[in-house]
């Protein structure tokens, strides 16, 4: 076995145990809200303080949950395990992975998507790895509190346009030899614009 495939593995295992741990996390949360509802916050001191706690609980735990189902996608796309690519489920997973540098930049990421099927034949891990890349380029030109959208809709018949800009960024993002190698290996045309790029990607036929 290679360190590779070890890796993936490993990650994989490690993933699926984490969405667990989360979910125990959840359940007890809930568990512990009943027993306070049972007195209720009007009745007991500190209360509203101690649902407010249990509410930024779960919020992180479904924001863990989140970032392990996308890290476990990539995990399995690194193995080679997708041979097609639901183009709505890959996107929602780039933009996870892509979180934490937007977050950084003090900017925001929104998925829009105008697609609930689409399927691309690509390498899993290609694809996640090009759209990072991409928001992260598009992210070069943007400042503290500027959207970068990144979007989900048909192009031309056959085709599909994934597309991540801001509205307040009028830079044209650069590419370079290793993002255009990136590309190409999944198929796509780019297109460099104001604000952000887009990418093209051949359908799989019938889609």
């Amino acid at each position: 076995m290679d360190n590779v495939t070890f890796l993936c593995r490993i990650l994989a295992s490690t993933t699926h145990e984490m969405q667990n741990i989360l979910a125990i996390i959840k359940e007890s949360g809930a568990l512990a809200g009943d027993v306070l509802n049972l007195n209720g916050p009007p009745r007991m001191k500190h209360g509203d303080k101690l649902f407010s706690a249990l509410g930024t609980v779960e919020a992180q735990v479904e924001r863990g949950r989140a970032l392990m189902t996308a890290i476990n996608t990539c995990a399995h796309a690194a193995a080679a395990e997708y041979e097609e690519l639901e183009l709505p489920v890959f996107c929602d997973r780039a933009a996870v992975l892509s979180e934490r540098m937007v977050r950084l930049k003090e900017c925001s990421l929104k998925v829009v998507k105008g697609l609930d099927k689409a399927r691309l034949r690509a390498d899993g891990f290609d694809f996640l790895q090009t759209v990072c890349r991409a928001v992260e380029l598009a992210l070069a030109g943007c400042q503290a509190g500027d959207e970068l959208t990144l979007v989900l809709q048909t192009a031309e018949k056959g085709q599909a346009l994934v597309r991540v800009a801001s509205d307040t960024a009028r830079s044209v993002p650069q590419s370079d030899a290793e993002f255009d190698a990136m590309t190409a290996r999944i198929g796509a045309q780019l297109r460099l614009e104001a604000g952000g790029l887009s990418l093209i990607l051949p359908l799989t036929p019938g889609e």
